[in-house]
């Protein structure tokens, strides 16, 4: 298989800042799933009334209507906080709500515990148009995306991966770098 996200784990560069709301993200600065400094923070700021968001997005990745798909990433609250993935219609994953004082995706994603308060969620799924993927994160306080931020709350994040599986229900592969 083969990881179709450029990028997917370099949080420094502009495929992961394509529309970047209210957020501070710093790369490398958060213990990963490997035990070492490789997980990236997204960090909300505290203007009010707003969306936080991280927003991924590259015009060289496409994907073929009927064709079935792989997301996955690797994600750890910060300070409480959830998140909300909302993956472009087209994918066919449909928008989720992560908790993880609860360790529940909706929608039908999958989380997996890996220890150290991160988990792996992940969905497979249909493609329902032909056209260019994108994946937004928003920072979620369990009943809405639009708030007044906290500080030193957000998520860490790494590891993004996009790839073509056989079958919808089909799990990700252990993580290829692109």
């Amino acid at each position: 298989r083969t990881n179709l996200l450029p990028y997917s784990d370099a949080l420094t560069n502009a495929k992961w800042a394509f529309s970047n709301v209210n957020i501070t993200v710093t790369a490398n600065n958060a213990t990963g799933i490997a035990g070492t400094s490789t997980a990236a923070t997204v960090v909300e700021t505290t203007t009010s009334n707003v969306q936080h968001r991280l927003f991924y997005y590259d015009a060289s990745v496409s994907i073929t209507s009927g064709s079935v798909y792989c997301y996955s990433v690797y994600l750890k609250s910060i300070g409480g906080r959830d998140v909300q993935l909302a993956p472009s219609a087209g994918t066919g994953l449909g928008t989720t709500n992560i908790s993880f004082s609860k360790q529940f995706a909706s929608n039908g994603w999958n989380m997996e515990k890996h220890g150290n308060g991160i988990f792996r969620v992940w969905k497979s799924a249909a493609a329902t148009s032909t056209g260019i993927p994108s994946f937004v994160y928003y920072t979620y306080n369990g009943s809405s995306t639009t708030f007044t931020g906290t500080t030193g709350t957000g998520f860490q994040i790494e590891k993004a991966q996009y790839e073509q599986v056989t079958t919808v229900g089909d799990p990700p592969t252990s993580y290829i770098d692109n």
